[in-house]
């Protein structure tokens, strides 16, 4: 009786928990009162706008193309725990895989990462999905642990990860998504795998940009990388328009509004650039949704998709 008192008071403590982070998830308001309206390419103007939003940079030279070593954006997905994609990390073999948290580091809570506002958390461990490969790169996925749990702010809070896109993009009609992260508007050079190479600097690298694209549904996938040598699976991919994911995008989040409209989700990690002939066809991003059960078990269950 003692034993089922107490695992009664354990799993209510985790639904308690759950309840009250998934009530701060994805929400954000920014310095003007306006909650949700998206500019396409332009510079983000307020802290608290994107909170879950965080960069990631390399303590070695020459490891990314990046400013300042910039790599790769990110987001926070609970109080310890920020997701990206596997590939920002580069390959080390065997052991070294383990020490890969010690390679680089983070700032978060501004949109513009050299700001004396931004924070710098302390990293205890990166993850990276045990299936990646940087030939085909699918699984690509990493989770960066911290060392301290983050304090939830107005420029501070994490994005939610939904369980149930992969229906809504069998759909016919695409659906409206954004891109968030600090990426480069010139045009880059790309390796084989459709990993950016390098590209002129932007002027102002080190702030946020936000931009509006599609998600097409899998069949739209298929006939925009016709002929490619490329596998959807366990992806999203959106048709190349005005505004696309760019060098330092990579790792970034895909968002997506609530039907409601009271809170943001995250549908994918911005992977690759899928090419033909050197022309960019499409973007594609790991589904999250479709990784759940990996994220939870490696936050602990700290991490759910609602």
């Amino acid at each position: 009786m003692l034993y089922e008192l107490f695992t009664l008071s354990v799993n209510f403590s985790l639904l308690l928990f759950h309840v009250t982070f998934s009530q701060k998830c994805g929400e954000f308001k920014t310095d003007e009162g306006n909650e949700f309206k998206v500019s396409n390419g332009e510079p983000v103007q307020s802290h608290s706008k994107w909170p879950w939003m965080a960069a990631l940079f390399s303590s070695q030279s020459g490891i990314c193309f990046g400013t300042n070593n910039f790599c790769c954006s990110a987001s926070i997905i609970g109080r310890r725990y920020v997701l990206t994609a596997a590939h920002c990390f580069p390959p080390y073999p065997g052991e070294e895989r383990q020490n890969l948290h010690k390679n680089v580091h983070l700032r978060l809570g501004s949109f513009n990462y050299s700001s004396e506002d931004a924070i710098e958390p302390k990293l205890e461990k990166v993850t990276v999905h045990p299936d990646f490969s940087d030939e085909t790169m699918l699984n690509d996925l990493a989770i960066i642990k911290l060392n301290e749990p983050l304090e939830f702010t107005a420029n501070v809070r994490p994005i939610c990860l939904y369980n149930s896109f992969g229906e809504e993009a069998t759909n016919a009609k695409p659906t409206k998504a954004y891109i968030v992260g600090w990426g480069n508007l010139h045009e880059a050079e790309y390796d084989e795998n459709g990993i950016v190479m390098g590209r002129e600097p932007d002027e102002n690298p080190e702030i946020l940009r936000e931009g509006h694209t599609e998600v097409r549904n899998p069949e739209e996938c298929e006939k925009l990388i016709d002929k490619l040598d490329i596998c959807l699976e366990g992806r999203l991919c959106s048709e190349i328009g005005h505004q696309n994911a760019e060098m330092g995008d990579s790792g970034g989040p895909l968002l997506s509004l609530s039907q409601n409209g009271t809170r943001w989700t995250q549908l994918g990690v911005t992977n690759i650039a899928a090419l033909k002939k050197e022309d960019r066809v499409a973007i594609l991003y790991t589904r999250v949704s479709d990784y759940c059960g990996w994220i939870e078990q490696n936050t602990r269950g700290e991490v759910i998709c609602l």
